[in-house]
This record gives structure tokens, C-alpha cells and sequence, in this order.
């Protein structure tokens, strides 16, 4: 398939062989492979753990990034998270992939739906029950999705979440966002953090692709941080957000 869906957050499935390169391309640079290797190939390697019944693995899936220093022409950029944290915390890897490469590419409003459609059970952790809980109520005049722990929980079956794991939610509105829209949304994730003692953090997607911070649209400032696929800038409030 055509690998270079460019937004944040999205999951990428690499193919075995890609993964081999990027992991012999890491140990190369210094990385050890007992390090890198059960996270790239865990076929190869083992290690996995346990894992939620009913969901097809196809590997740990490459997470698209912004690359700031040192971009490659023609590959896209990823960084791969494991799901055991020690304590140091989680390992991450930032590598790259080349487009044929690319399996399958999951955003994190696909990775959610795909998760309904399968009526998966998700009682777990709390933010896993949160997920559920928001999926019966929805976000007005808004498809959303979730990145982070549960989404590579949910894209993998492996149990990346843990009882004090955040929630990380994506909404996209269907038209552009207003400030009653923002104060609604906003007062669905503060319900749910309140009712699961999880902490939320939603970000909305703007028509121009950039993300911005649910909680900092709700604050009433003139300027918010807008983190896009090739930079991150100070976005005036009024550019997207009517009065």
C-alpha cells in the first residue's frame, strides 16, 4: 500500500523485512539488539507478554513523528514504544521507514473504530473504561480516536495500559470548532476524569492539520501551542476559533 499518511499519531504496520533493516540499521548506530530486537521483532525475539484474546497481531506498529534535525528524503519518519516500562520508563526508538515498507496505516479514529466495530471489551484499567464509557456518549459535531498508551492497546491487544495510564484522545470536529463546542467537549473530559481518577488530554484537529490542546482552547488565551507534522508554533485563538 502507499505508506506516507502524514498526520500525527498515526500507526503504521511495518513489514517484517523493514523491521529487520531498521533493526539492523539501529545496532549499527549503537543500540543494543536485546534492547531494540523484542520491540521490532517480537516473532524473532519473544517477549511479548500478555496479550488480549481476539485481536490479530501484525507487530508492534511504528508511531509517525516529527523529525526536527535530521530528516531523511523519502522516508518517514517513526518512533516505536514498548509496552513493558522499567525505570527508566518505556523504551523508544526513533528510526525511519521507507513508504514500501508501509502495511497498513491506522489513525487513531480508525484504530478506535475498528475497536467498536469488533465490540471489544475494554473494563481492564480505568482509562481503558473511560474509552468506553465516552464511546457511548460521543462528542457532539465531532469523530474522535485515541493515541498514546490505549492506542497502541487497542491497535495490538498487548497490555500497554496500566490502573495510572493517561488517556490520550484526538477529536475532529466535522466542521470547524467554536467556543461552545470547546466548553462542551471539555466538560465530557473532565466527567470522565472525574468518574475514572484518570488524567485526559484531548487535543483537537485543525483544518490546516496542526493539533491543539482541548483544555488550552477552553482557557480563553489569545495564542495556543499548535503542534503540526513539521513544527510546532503559536497559533492565534482567533484564526480557528470564532468568538
Amino acid at each position: 500500500m502507499a505508506g506516507d499518511n502524514r498526520e500525527r499519531h498515526t500507526l503504521l504496520d511495518i513489514s517484517l523485512a523493514g523491521r529487520r533493516r531498521i533493526l539492523e540499521e539501529l545496532t549499527q548506530g549503537g543500540r543494543e539488539a536485546g534492547v531494540c530486537g523484542p520491540l521490532l521483532l517480537p516473532e524473532e525475539f519473544g517477549g511479548l507478554g500478555e496479550r488480549e484474546p481476539g485481536v490479530t497481531f501484525t507487530g508492534i506498529p511504528g508511531i509517525v513523528r516529527r523529525e526536527d534535525f535530521h530528516p531523511r528524503p523519502g522516508f518517514i519518519p517513526l518512533g516505536f514504544s514498548s509496552w513493558a516500562s522499567g525505570p527508566h520508563g518505556r523504551t523508544r526508538l526513533a528510526t525511519f521507514a521507507a513508504p514500501d515498507e508501509v502495511k497498513r496505516s491506522r489513525t487513531p479514529v480508525e484504530v478506535l473504530e475498528v475497536c467498536v466495530a469488533e465490540g471489544r471489551e475494554l473494563t481492564r484499567t480505568p482509562a481503558l473504561r473511560a474509552v468506553a464509557a465516552l464511546t457511548a456518549t460521543g462528542f457532539e459535531r465531532a469523530r474522535w480516536g485515541v493515541w498514546g498508551s490505549v492506542g497502541l492497546e487497542l491497535a495490538t491487544g498487548i497490555r500497554y495500559t496500566h490502573d495510572r495510564s493517561d488517556l490520550d484522545l484526538l477529536l475532529v470536529p466535522d466542521t470547524g470548532p467554536t467556543r461552545a463546542l470547546c466548553a462542551a467537549w471539555l466538560r465530557v473530559t473532565e466527567g470522565a476524569e472525574k468518574r475514572f481518577g484518570i488524567r485526559i488530554d484531548a487535543e483537537i484537529r485543525l483544518a490546516n492539520g496542526y493539533d491543539v490542546s482541548l483544555k488550552e482552547c477552553a482557557q480563553g488565551g489569545v495564542k495556543v501551542l499548535a503542534k503540526g507534522l513539521r513544527d510546532v508554533r503559536l497559533l492565534p485563538v482567533e484564526e480557528f476559533l470564532p468568538s
